[in-house]
């Protein structure tokens, strides 16, 4: 059963979405169909994270990677597809501000979860600072971190 009109879980629905309420002066519909784009996109992503948290070995497997590589990207894409709703989330919301006109927010949103992802890949991958080094498993968690950051600061 599709989603109900004016609802979309797509990023380019809720850009569209956002951006005719806006330009009708449709403000409280315009809030309702972001709301629920949002509700959606994070609900629809939790299949995502179980299946990559269940099935992660598996899927690498299948593309015919080595034991040890298994390992250490299944760990990698665990951690990943945990926050999978938070990353979509972040998406819908970006293209529901855009719609809005606001283009500005949505670049600073991605402008602090890259800066965050970088900055915290360096260091938990080497071990700088007072942190220890994780390699892959530290680079996945600075990711992550960086989706649940730029999902929450969307949300905010």
């Amino acid at each position: 059963m599709p989603p109900p009109y004016g609802v979309s879980t797509r990023p380019d629905g809720a850009i569209a979405l956002s951006s005719q309420d806006t330009g009708s002066n449709a403000k409280a519909n315009r809030d309702e169909a972001i709301t629920q784009a949002l509700l959606l996109g994070g609900l629809l992503g939790l299949p995502l994270s179980m299946f990559g948290l269940v099935f992660s070995q598996t899927a690498i497997g299948l593309l015919g990677a080595e034991y040890g590589v298994i390992q250490s990207d299944a760990a990698y894409l665990k951690i990943i597809m945990f926050v999978a709703p938070a990353s979509i989330v972040t998406l819908v919301g970006a293209r529901a501000i855009q719609g809005t006109g606001d283009t500005r927010t949505a670049m600073f949103v991605n402008g602090f979860a890259n800066i965050l992802n970088i900055l915290g890949s360096i260091t938990l991958a080497f071990g700088l600072g007072p942190f220890p080094e994780l390699s892959i498993v530290g680079i996945a968690i600075a990711s992550a971190t960086s989706d649940v950051g730029a999902a929450c600061y969307t949300l905010a």
